[in-house]
């Protein structure tokens, strides 16, 4: 055999396998995209609207009132505790969630999420209670100062005030009070924590320029929370709020701020609660 055929043939097996390696670059390319379309396509088939997350829950804690209804005194203690958690779940996981993005606006009052609508940071609490099954107003629950909104929903029970604190004495507070669902008062702004396996989060409707919509952030940063002098935290969910969500009780304003300051709020509603 000649150096030159020799040479030929190299040549041939050099190009035969960079053509065997750009095809199987191009099967690997292509089944990659086909993978990560796949992908896409379960992701957007596990995603539920609003009104299918809503309607679960309503038929969820139909089926808690039903067995909580026919409880004995010892079953109800469990069925409450298990209640407990799956609104707080519900809240936490679902609910919350479906609403970042949200525009966040002074008088926002909207009861749908979505990039066309709005809410209020005070109606973002009322809002996403009544949307969890708690019969209660989320307009006139809206309508109170932060402090107010805590007060109604826990009558002073498991709330702190810190005033001038660092970070770390609410963030104690709240580990000792376990996991859940927190509202917080601040300065100018009301908001929640929410507080699981992930940690705590500031979950809220912002106002804060750049970031005025609803979404989750850590409480430390530039934001309502970490830049607040004065914090009222209190927990919510509890026994006598679940309790109310297994019976459908209806959720009165006892403490109205409006009420209380009537030349600045001539035109207050919460005498249709009280």
């Amino acid at each position: 055999m000649t150096r030159k055929m020799l040479n030929s043939m190299i040549i041939t097996a050099l190009l035969t396998t960079n053509i065997a390696c750009n095809n199987l670059e191009q099967k690997i390319e292509n089944t990659s995209q086909k993978d990560q379309e796949k992908k896409e396509i379960i992701v957007k088939n596990e995603q539920k609207t609003y009104d299918q997350i809503l309607n679960e829950i309503k038929q969820t804690q139909q089926t808690f009132q039903t067995q909580y209804k026919n409880a004995n005194e010892t079953e109800k203690k469990e069925i409450i505790k298990s209640a407990q958690t799956y609104i707080n779940d519900s809240i936490i996981k679902e609910i919350f969630p479906a609403w970042y993005g949200t525009n966040w606006e002074f008088e926002g009052i909207s009861k749908k999420p979505g990039k066309n609508s709005s809410i209020a940071c005070g109606h973002f609490i009322g809002r996403t209670l009544n949307d969890a099954g708690f019969n209660i107003s989320p307009e006139h629950l809206g309508q109170q100062v932060s402090s107010y909104i805590i007060k109604n929903l826990n009558e002073n029970k498991k709330t702190k005030a810190f005033s001038n604190k660092p970070i770390s004495d609410i963030e104690e507070f709240i580990e000792k009070n376990g996991k859940g669902l927190y509202v917080v008062g601040l300065d100018k702004h009301a908001a929640t924590i929410t507080y699981d396996e992930n940690g705590m989060k500031l979950v809220h409707s912002s106002y804060y320029l750049k970031d005025d919509k609803v979404l989750s952030e850590p409480l430390e940063g530039h934001n309502p929370f970490a830049d607040s002098q004065y914090r009222v935290v209190g927990k919510i969910i509890d026994e006598n709020m679940v309790k109310n969500w297994l019976t459908d009780k209806r959720m009165k304003i006892k403490y109205c701020y409006l009420k209380e300051h009537p030349k600045e709020f001539p035109n207050h509603k919460c005498s249709d609660y009280d």
